[in-house]
């Protein structure tokens, strides 16, 4: 991650793999993404003037305006707050980096928006997460750089061409299959998730 321009630490000792990563630190660790693999930079624009901006550290500010203009991240939109020093789930993740590889917005007002990206996510090979209840807990510093790892090099392949084009249409693809079985499979398996429609 550090040789790649990831992340600005170079040991485990200031890294903290085990530490929760923040939205105001997971800005800064996908926004590097987003710059490394060289993604169209533009401009989609949303508001990203957030009420909670005096709550940023500010060697991060530049990093949130960033990835909320290129549309990666965006706050919330009745109160437009950014939540900073909230934990970045794993769904949340996966959202993103799917955001990154279709360019486009999510919709996150389908319903349970969490698993329609954990299902690309699997499908491309970032995950190997079985457990469908643990996409909505907090991401730790190191298992966000692992995703961000296989993410890069699945991008990016060993001969330095990029794979971007085959990525974005096996996930074109319809998922409504996919998503209806696993859905089944998981209300069958445990009737009362709260992840899963009544």
């Amino acid at each position: 991650m550090y040789e790649n321009g990831l992340t600005m630490y170079n040991t485990t000792t200031t890294y903290r793999p085990n530490d929760f990563v923040t939205r105001e630190e997971a800005a800064k660790l996908v926004g590097q993404l987003f710059e490394v693999l060289k993604f169209e930079q533009t401009d989609k624009g949303f508001n990203c003037n957030f009420t909670d901006s005096a709550k940023f550290d500010p060697t991060l500010t530049a990093h949130i305006a960033k990835v909320c203009k290129w549309g990666i991240f965006r706050g919330n939109d009745k109160t437009q707050a950014y939540m900073p020093h909230d934990n970045l789930t794993k769904g949340q993740i996966f959202a993103v980096l799917t955001r990154i590889l279709e360019g486009k917005m999510s919709n996150e007002t389908a319903t349970p928006w969490r698993i329609e990206y954990y299902v690309k996510m699997k499908q491309i090979g970032i995950t190997n997460e079985t457990n469908l209840e643990k996409i909505d807990l907090s991401s730790t510093r190191g298992e966000v750089a692992l995703l961000i790892y296989r993410f890069k090099n699945l991008i990016v392949s060993s001969d330095g061409n990029s794979n971007l084009e085959k990525i974005q249409t096996q996930l074109s693809g319809d998922f409504d299959a996919v998503l209806q079985q696993l859905l089944i499979q998981r209300k069958l398996a445990n009737p009362d998730n709260p992840l899963l429609p009544t």
